[in-house]
């Protein structure tokens, strides 16, 4: 299997070719003409496409994408949304709903990847912090925020860790894998009960799952779609929750 990435602020193209059989390859001519990519071999008892052993790299290793007039960089081999100007929209609808909110509540940005939610709330005068699990995207969000020249804090471990610490008085960011949010994670926002939560999924279904559980003490509004995967199924779901 063959994945290519391209960034549209940098007008680049990379490339990671997962092969089944960990053997040596040459890299063709016309691939190291590409901005960067690498050869790994993905164990074929994995049901997708892993990175088990990296065998070849080339070029660069991060890409560079700008969203919202941000520039945030990225692992090559690391999750971003591959429609920066339909994200760029969410965004801009995210920090509009964010702005409504009294000013002095802390925003905590679950969840927060390489930094892209948090960064541009942050650039709008917001306290942010961040907590993401994989210490590599920390890296990456921290680099970013002081890109964008602004302070974040970034705390390393799993949410439902850290979640029990947070003020009841702020704005959670949630932005979950597509399996949604795990039932021991909605337990301890129904105990902990933070006043505002901005939840953005790329899985209505499992979103949906978890609205119904969290309207035992939340009402939501302003729902929206974005179509971050043109020519596909699926869409973006955007939810603003209050606490009742």
């Amino acid at each position: 299997m063959i994945q290519f990435r391209y960034s549209f602020s940098e007008r680049e193209v990379f490339m990671i070719l997962f092969l089944q059989e960990a053997i040596e390859l040459a890299v063709p001519q016309a691939i190291e003409e590409l901005a960067g990519g690498k050869i790994v071999y993905s164990d074929p008892r994995s049901p997708a496409a892993v990175e088990t052993e990296t065998l070849t790299i080339f070029g660069k290793q991060s890409i560079t994408e700008e969203v919202g007039g941000i520039k945030y960089e990225y692992p090559l081999h690391g999750f971003f949304q591959v429609y920066p100007e339909m994200f760029t929209k969410a965004l801009t609808d995210i920090r509009a709903e964010v702005a409504k909110l009294p000013a002095d509540l802390p925003v905590y940005d679950l969840y927060s990847g390489v930094g892209t939610i948090g960064i541009a709330l942050a650039k709008d005068g917001r306290k942010v912090t961040g907590i993401e699990l994989f210490p590599e995207s920390l890296e990456y969000a921290q680099r970013n925020a002081a890109e964008a020249g602004v302070n974040i804090d970034f705390i390393e471990g799993a949410v439902e860790e850290h979640l029990p610490e947070l003020p009841q008085e702020s704005i959670i960011i949630l932005d979950p894998p597509r399996s949604g949010l795990h039932p021991k994670i909605i337990k301890l926002l129904l105990e902990y009960q933070p006043q505002h939560i901005v939840y953005l999924s790329c899985n209505p279904l499992t979103q949906a799952r978890d609205l119904a559980l969290l309207q035992e003490q939340y009402t939501f509004t302003n729902p929206k779609l974005f179509n971050f995967y043109p020519r596909t199924p699926h869409v973006e779901s955007l939810l603003i929750l209050k606490k009742l």
